[in-house]
């Protein structure tokens, strides 16, 4: 008799164990969809403002902009022009969002310096002189030499700061944000 009880007792709990499964984990259940990635888009600021922005010739608008585009695999031709002034700047083929700030020197034309920051986790606040300049990945374009200092920041995360100069081609600076 005892066998049997136990025979029982195990079919019980090898049912409720499979039950469980089941409502935990449904193979019948439809996968998640995809969440299709971020459409390529260049979000364009500048100093100062009201800078009008050419993309491989073609007039995109003036600063602040919001550029979307069919993804080419090629680098974008970037030309800023300001009154008399006209600079210009390779960007490297854009994939998602990212965000080009833009500082105009006074007076002059000619190639414009960067340099580029990402950071791990992605979509962290940039700000240089105290002044926030976008998110991450975000490329800084301005005179050639000129020293900048990031400050890199995003909630739950230690702030970084990195040194770079702007110069063409301009440099990358990776930033791996810590919790506290």
């Amino acid at each position: 008799m005892s066998r049997k009880w136990i025979a029982i007792a195990a079919a019980v709990s090898l049912t409720v164990i499979a039950v469980v499964a089941v409502v935990l984990i449904d193979p019948f259940a439809p996968s998640q969809p995809e969440v299709p990635p971020t459409p390529p888009k260049l979000i364009v600021s500048s100093e100062p403002a009201a800078v009008e922005v050419f993309d491989r010739n073609l007039f995109v608008g003036e600063t602040p902009i919001e550029h979307p585009f069919a993804p080419n695999g090629e680098a974008h031709q970037l030309q800023f022009s300001k009154g008399k002034s006209s600079w210009r700047a390779r960007l490297d083929e854009v994939k998602g969002e990212v965000w080009l700030h833009v500082r105009l020197p006074a007076s002059g034309s000619g190639e414009l310096g960067a340099a580029t920051i990402r950071s791990q986790p992605p979509g962290a606040t940039v700000r240089v002189d105290t002044k926030e300049i976008g998110r991450t990945p975000l490329t800084l374009l301005g005179s050639n030499g000129t020293a900048v200092r990031f400050q890199v920041e995003l909630p739950g995360f230690a702030p970084q700061e990195k040194d770079a100069t702007l110069a063409a081609p301009g440099q990358t600076l990776d930033v791996t944000l810590a919790k506290p």
